[in-house]
C-alpha cells in the first residue's frame, strides 16, 4: 500500500487531519502525519522533509494559518508546511493539495489576519495563491467532507502509482528483449538508435500484452516522458553486454 504524508499546521486543523488520517487508515494507506512526532507546530524539520521525500502520496491541507516559520537556516522565511510542499514538489511526489473553502464559517481567532502572524495574513494569503496556480486544488468547508475528499483523490493517485509499476515492468521486459535481439543480430554501436526504432516500431508492439501496449501509446504520447536520449541508449548497451554475458547472444 501506498505512504502517504499529510501535511497542514496543527492546532487550527486538529480536527480535520484527524479525519483525514482515519480515512486513509481506512484505505490501509500508511500514512505519516506530524502526530507521529510530536503535537505542534514546531516538528522537526529535517526529519519532515526526509519523510515528504520518502512518501508516495503528498497531501497537503491548508486553512487560514501560515504556520511555524523555523528561526534557523532558513532564509526565505518559510513556514514548515510550505517547506514540505516545496520539498514534495523537487522529489517529484504527487501532490494533492485540499483549501479551506473561502466561503466556509471559520474561527477568526484562527487566522492569522486576526492575530497578526506572518504579516498579518500576507503570507498565508500568498501561499494560497501559489498553491491554485500550479494545481488542481479541491476545496473543502467540515472535517467529513475533507475526509471523503482526500479518500478518492488519495485512491486516484494510489491507482496512478500503480500503473506507473506495470508501466516499469514492460519497460525493463522490452529493454531485455531489444538488447538480446541487437546483440544477436551483431549491430554496432552506432546502429542501436535505428534499431530501436525499427525493433520497438516493427517488432515489439505487435506482440506486447494489453497492459504493455497501454503503456507504450502513453509513453508516445508523452514523448518518451522527456527521457533523455543518451540515457535510454546507455541502457540499451547495458542491456546487450547483459545479453551476451547471459548466452542470449550467439
Amino acid at each position: 500500500m501506498p505512504s502517504v504524508y499529510i501535511s497542514s499546521t496543527f492546532t487550527d486543523l486538529e480536527e480535520h487531519r484527524a479525519a483525514a488520517y482515519r480515512a486513509l487508515r481506512q484505505l490501509r494507506y500508511d500514512s505519516v502525519a506530524m502526530e507521529d512526532y510530536v503535537a505542534t507546530d514546531a516538528r522537526p524539520v529535517d526529519k519532515c522533509l526526509d519523510d515528504v521525500a520518502a512518501s508516495d502520496i503528498y497531501i497537503c491541507i491548508v486553512a487560514w494559518r501560515y504556520g511555524y516559520v523555523p528561526p534557523d537556516d532558513n532564509p526565505n522565511r518559510l513556514s514548515v508546511t510550505e517547506m514540505e510542499y516545496r520539498a514534495a514538489k523537487s522529489a517529484g511526489v504527487p501532490r494533492l493539495v485540499f483549501l479551506l473553502s473561502e466561503s466556509a464559517p471559520w474561527p477568526v481567532a484562527q487566522t492569522d489576519m486576526k492575530t497578526g502572524e506572518n504579516e498579518s495574513g500576507k503570507r498565508i494569503e500568498g501561499f494560497r495563491a501559489e498553491l491554485k496556480r500550479g494545481l488542481l486544488i479541491s476545496e473543502f468547508d467540515t472535517p467529513d467532507r475533507l475526509a471523503a475528499a482526500v479518500a478518492v483523490a488519495a485512491q486516484g493517485a494510489a491507482a496512478e502509482l500503480a500503473l506507473d509499476d506495470q508501466n516499469h515492468v514492460a519497460e525493463t521486459k522490452e529493454r531485455s528483449a531489444l538488447g538480446a535481439f541487437l546483440a544477436i543480430n551483431r549491430l554496432p554501436q552506432e546502429q542501436h538508435g535505428h534499431a530501436y526504432v525499427l525493433w520497438t516500431g516493427k517488432y515489439v508492439v505487435p506482440r506486447l500484452g494489453v497492459t504493455a501496449k497501454r503503456w507504450w501509446r502513453r509513453r508516445q504520447a508523452r514523448k518518451l516522458e522527456a527521457r533523455n536520449k543518451a540515457e535510454f541508449l546507455k541502457s540499451v548497451h547495458e542491456a546487450v553486454e547483459q545479453a551476451t554475458k547471459t548466452g542470449l547472444a550467439p
